[in-house]
């Protein structure tokens, strides 16, 4: 929903410990006197974070302004019992959600005084400092796209633009400044100084029409952590016809493209939404999919779910087993197809687990010698699955293992300039390693850390206790 410059790179939890080598020396460090941090943001005048605590069960989070360098909480405002988002930007900090179902909000507060400089009554669904403006709904059921100014709360214009059932978009991806493509009920391509300036239908809901589904984990653990929940725990009766929602995939920009898909079929468009061409997938069997480019080859790995939207709240926002699983490749500039392979879903639950978890990413490890990060070689058509022993297992479309790796070695490319690439360990949030463009080994620092972020030259390492700032 947040396209924030600067916001955070990525939160995973954690408490801390240390172990500096070679470069990547630290600059400074400071406390944070909380013993229930669940999330922390360095402000954009490197002196000012963000900081989230939780308290016990039923009670209501808190957000905290502090002062870093003088070391003390300027103010603090309630989550209203964690239903509130939370963002920092240069104009401040922003305030986002359901005040109640019927009361959506947005709200700006000054970074030094927490002064609110303006309240929209809107269901944000784009947040951008680049562009300068907040998007959103009035109510779930509202046709009509609002855009505001950031820094003021301006009204900029008004647009016939439809969201999901949520009053939400399922995706977005800013791919030019002032230009966002989104997916809402239908592809969209918005001017956040004009507006909408093109659309086309997408079929991103089906009606849901076997009489049983199993139900996987909540949609934000799948989203946030880039992964795919394939299977659960939780079976339940599904009612025939119930909508089943974010049947697409997500956005991917490339050279003047975009590309995407949806319950029908894989599409490629130059990035003013003219059809380059499409590629029609088998009948009923798409859903939920991540798209990826891998070298040359444009890979779609169809997950098999659906989110439930229907009236029951007990289960609206669960994953529901749809369609069927499927991983295929093609080439990105005609859409002719390569490889289309069913996935057969006859995991072995003893090894993986009752969940499916799928890592979509490219990771690296770290040598034996900790001299240098090498990237995990996947063959073709392989899936990278986790299993119950905390392991990463590559696994041909054969279901043979090819490689097996300890998940605390695996890590992901999380910041670069052109001196430096930083790597994180997402799984554990357990370590961090700093290296040359070549990818040798400059610094390995150990910390099981919540937050990361590359600001100003600067890497800003974040636990639970403290936030440490390295010259880069």
């Amino acid at each position: 929903m947040i396209d924030i410059l600067k916001l955070r790179t990525f939160v995973v939890c954690g408490i801390m410990a240390w172990a500096m080598t070679a470069a990547g020396q630290e600059v400074e460090t400071y406390k944070l006197p909380f013993d229930n941090v669940m999330d922390c943001s360095m402000m954009p005048d490197m002196q000012h974070a963000l900081v989230i605590t939780r308290t016990p069960l039923l009670k209501p989070e808190y957000a905290y302004v502090r002062d870093l360098k003088q070391g003390k909480n300027l103010w603090k405002i309630s989550l209203k019992d964690r239903d509130l988002e939370t963002a920092v930007t240069c104009e401040g900090v922003i305030v986002s959600g359901e005040l109640t179902p019927k009361k959506p909000t947005v709200n700006l507060y000054e970074t030094l005084s927490g002064k609110k400089r303006y309240e929209l009554s809107i269901i944000p669904v784009y947040i951008s400092e680049e562009d300068n403006v907040v998007m959103g709904y009035k109510k779930k059921t509202s046709k009509q796209l609002e855009c505001y100014r950031l820094s003021t709360g301006e009204l900029l214009w008004k647009a016939d633009a439809a969201p999901n059932k949520y009053g939400i978009w399922n995706e977005h991806q800013r791919i030019a400044p002032n230009r966002v493509v989104a997916i809402a009920e239908d592809l969209l391509l918005i001017d956040t100084e004009k507006g909408v300036m093109n659309h086309k239908p997408l079929k991103t809901d089906i009606n849901y029409l076997p009489t049983g589904a199993v139900l996987a984990a909540a949609a934000s653990t799948l989203i946030g952590m880039g992964m795919g929940t394939i299977t659960g725990t939780y079976t339940v009766t599904i009612p025939l016809g119930s909508k089943l929602g974010s049947i697409n995939s997500n956005i991917l920009v490339g050279n003047n493209t975009v590309y995407v898909s949806d319950r029908l079929g894989l599409y490629c468009y130059d990035q003013e939404l003219n059809e380059k061409w499409t590629h029609d997938f088998p009948s009923k069997t798409a859903c939920h999919a991540d798209i990826r480019m891998v070298g040359d080859t444009l890979v779609i790995l169809n997950e098999g779910y659906g989110v439930y939207e229907d009236h029951n709240a007990r289960y609206k926002g669960l994953l529901v087993g749809a369609g069927k699983l499927f991983y295929a490749t093609y080439n990105p500039q005609t859409g002719d197809e390569y490889s289309y392979d069913p996935i057969k879903g006859n995991w072995n639950q003893e090894q993986c687990g009752e969940h499916l978890t799928i890592e979509t990413e490219r990771f690296f490890v770290p040598n034996a010698e900790k001299t240098e990060m090498i990237p995990v070689n996947r063959p073709a058509k392989s899936l990278a699955i986790y299993d119950r022993n905390d392991q990463l297992l590559v696994v041909d479309n054969k279901d043979v293992t090819v490689a097996t790796i300890p998940s605390d070695e695996v890590h992901h490319l999380m910041a670069s300039d052109s001196r430096y690439l930083v790597f994180a360990n997402k799984q554990k949030g357990n370590s961090i390693y700093i290296t040359d463009p070549s990818r040798h080994i400059v610094n390995h620092i150990e910390a099981n850390f919540i937050n990361i972020e590359q600001m100003n030259d600067k890497l800003v390492i974040m636990t639970t206790q403290e936030v440490r700032v390295y010259e880069m």
